[in-house]
Order: C-alpha cells, then sequence, then structure tokens
C-alpha cells in the first residue's frame, strides 16, 4: 500500500437521467435522491508511524493502478458478430462483457440495469458461443465459452476474480441464479497472457454466436480496466504527480 501526501481530491459525481431513475413498474415511482454520504477512511498514525511516515514524504516513487474503459457495440438483431472493443488498448489485465436489449434502456417500464446477456431480446435468443481475440489472432480462452450448456464454467471464472480482488472478509453478491438472470455477465483475465500482450499495446474483439437473430435490438457493452503507471516526482522541494 503506497500512502500519498496530503494533498486535495475532487470528485466528479455524475447523476442518472431521469429516464433511468424513473422505473415504471406495476404503478409509476419515481427514484429521489435525498442524501449522499461520502465516507473515507483515516489512519491514525502513533509516534513510530508518523515518523515512519514523515521520513518518506518527499520520497519520489512510481507504482502501477487499474484504469477502466467502457465501449458500446453498434446495435445489432444479428445471430453472430465481432465486436470490435479496441484497436489499442497498452497492457489490459480484465475485461469483462454484457449486453442489454436496446428497449430496456430508455424504457421507463424497464430496469437497464438488469442484463440480458444470457437471454438476449424479446423472443429470447441464448448466448451459444463466444470468446475474446487478443492481439493478432490469440483466442482467449482457447476453449470457447458456451454458456447456453456449460454456464458454470463461465461462473467459475467470474467467482475466481471476485474471490482475488475482494476482502475475505466480504461476501459475493452472485450465486449462480442471479448470475444466470439478473447480472449475467462474461469476465476474460488477460493477467496470464504472454509478456508481448501483457506488456504491450493490443486490440480487443469479442465474437458471439447467439441461437438465432432476435427479434428486438441489443447491443454489447465491454468494460475493460488496463494499467497505468502513476509517479510522484520531487521539483523544488514539492512532490508533483503524474
Amino acid at each position: 500500500m503506497n500512502l500519498l501526501p496530503s494533498g486535495r481530491l475532487e470528485m466528479n459525481i455524475e447523476i442518472e437521467s431521469d429516464a433511468n431513475l424513473i422505473w415504471q413498474a406495476a404503478d409509476d415511482c419515481r427514484v429521489v435522491l435525498t442524501k449522499l454520504e461520502l465516507i473515507v477512511p483515516r489512519i491514525t498514525f502513533n509516534s513510530e508511524g508518523q515518523s515512519l511516515y514523515m521520513s518518506k514524504f518527499l520520497t519520489p516513487y512510481k507504482w502501477t493502478y487499474l484504469r477502466e474503459n467502457i465501449e458500446r457495440s453498434n446495435s445489432s438483431t444479428q445471430r453472430a458478430g465481432h465486436f470490435k472493443i479496441s484497436s489499442g488498448i497498452s497492457r489490459p489485465r480484465h475485461v469483462f462483457v454484457f449486453i442489454i436489449n436496446d428497449a430496456d434502456v430508455d424504457s421507463q417500464a424497464s430496469n437497464p440495469f438488469l442484463y440480458n446477456t444470457f437471454s438476449v431480446s424479446t423472443d429470447p435468443r441464448t448466448l451459444q458461443n463466444c470468446h475474446l481475440e487478443v492481439g493478432n489472432g490469440h483466442e482467449y480462452p482457447e476453449i470457447h465459452y458456451t454458456p447456453s450448456t456449460d454456464l458454470s464454467r463461465v461462473y467459475r471464472d467470474v467467482l475466481k476474480y471476485v474471490h482475488k480482488n475482494n476482502e475475505h472478509s466480504e461476501g459475493s453478491l452472485l450465486n449462480i441464479s442471479n448470475f444466470q438472470t439478473l447480472f449475467p455477465f462474461l469476465y476474460f483475465d488477460l493477467t496470464k497472457q504472454k509478456a508481448d500482450i501483457r506488456d504491450g499495446t493490443t486490440k480487443l474483439t469479442f465474437r458471439y454466436e447467439l441461437s438465432g437473430t432476435t427479434a428486438a435490438a441489443y447491443s454489447v457493452y465491454a468494460l475493460t480496466l488496463y494499467e497505468q503507471e502513476a509517479e510522484l516526482v520531487q521539483q523544488n522541494g514539492k512532490l508533483l504527480f503524474r
């Protein structure tokens, strides 16, 4: 863990539009935000800890962190397709893919935060085969996902990420039931790729096949976490972040 020097922190919060906040179920209803709390953990040093912290206060150093990139594909009703997530992301580490029916995004009678990945459109159509193409033809996983016949394999890979990147004292909201119906998504772990892919700039393409063409349009979404360096440098007796 890196402790940064005292500084000013600005947070920009973007509230969802009324089209997403108003959700008409049995009766008209409105979600109203009346209170927003920001909880910030605070470290209280003892004398030894404070001396150690101050001794390294003006010490330049580097570290890495994960930034996110979110992309949406064009609307489609096709049975099969490919979604070019990016033509050049540097050092990608994790990719999450999910599908949402276009009609759910702007409809007040639908919840756009419940995904349709394994049950696409109003027909519905199942996701039969999919994989992520990394770089120049490297396929991940090598044995493609087949959610319609082997959902447990997709679920196990998601749980590996959840358990690895969360506190051991926290539980997961996911179980096999709500993963299949409420929060279905695909996870691709790129942390163990070859060095030229893991540490360089590469392109990412999601390829998939449904059980048939769809009656209603859908869009594929991808969230990519990629690694970036941060550095504190000393200049004129001050630390500058870059």
